[in-house]
């Protein structure tokens, strides 16, 4: 799948001309590494919240789940820290299902694709889509990771949707 560009427009840069006399300075090599990884993780956390993940969801949706899941589904990145989740996934007041995705345990689009996959399947065996008639919430174990679950991440898996993801 193919991500969407971000927007940079009104970026302020006025930090890469420190970051230029530090680099061009005698600094070690362990200061430039630092350097480096400050702004990876800055121009990461940065842009990674502009992109709409709603637009994969709804790839995914009609590529892996055949449509199947609901189109009213919301999908927004959140802090989940009181959760300790990197994903999650809940059900609104009015019936509907809202993902959410924190961006502090993704580095990159690809590593939030694949929770929000995740997070996919918790949705679809939790609305019974495509279950065996018989098998009972208490057979999916009481974190929600059974069997069910397990057989719909590793169908994804066949199908190919983790194929430029991992």
């Amino acid at each position: 799948m193919r991500h969407r560009e971000t927007d940079n427009e009104g970026d302020d840069n006025s930090g890469y001309d420190f970051v230029d006399r530090i680099w061009n300075s005698s600094s070690g090599d362990s200061m430039k590494l630092q350097i480096l990884i400050v702004l990876a993780l800055s121009f990461t956390f940065g842009n990674v919240t502009k992109y709409d993940l709603k637009t994969d969801y709804l790839n995914y949706n009609t590529d892996y789940f055949y449509g199947a899941l609901p189109a009213n589904t919301s999908v927004i990145w959140g802090d989940l820290s009181q959760y300790d989740d990197m994903g999650r996934i809940d059900e609104r007041g009015n019936g509907s299902m809202l993902i959410t995705i924190d961006p502090r345990y993704h580095m990159t689009l690809k590593q939030a694709d694949m929770s929000l996959l995740h997070e996919m399947c918790h949705e679809k065996t939790g609305l019974r889509i495509n279950i065996s008639v018989g098998l009972t919430q208490e057979e999916e174990g009481f974190d929600g990771h059974g069997p069910v679950f397990q057989n719909c991440m590793i169908d994804l898996a066949k199908k190919g949707a983790f194929k430029d993801l991992w």
